[in-house]
């Protein structure tokens, strides 16, 4: 991420591990005014090929992250992710705010 000299320091949160319920949309972070960007990393050992998005997600909407995988999105509002599995699985969280 670049900074110009008009932004403020950055503060990176990290929080636990968001477990995704089998077959389920799962809220993975709420909202956030102050969020600037948000990463979700589907854990390597994982098995399920998840999909991320809003309330809406389901098994045919909402982006593929698949096991070892990234998603940045820059957003402040509330995101979702949906296991297709028989098995709840985690995803990892991070995001960055103006401090």
């Amino acid at each position: 991420m670049t900074m110009d000299d008009s932004s403020g320091a950055m503060v990176l949160n990290v929080m636990p591990e968001v477990s995704l319920d089998a077959g389920t949309a799962t809220m993975i972070v709420g909202p956030n005014s102050d969020r600037l960007r948000l990463t979700i990393a589907n854990l390597a050992i994982n098995t399920q090929t998840f999909r991320i998005g809003d309330v809406t997600v389901s098994a045919f909407t909402g982006a593929e992250l698949k096991p070892g995988e990234l998603i940045e999105i820059e957003t402040t509002v509330e995101i979702y992710g949906y296991n297709p599995g028989n098995n709840p699985e985690s995803v990892f969280v991070m995001w960055t705010e103006e401090e």
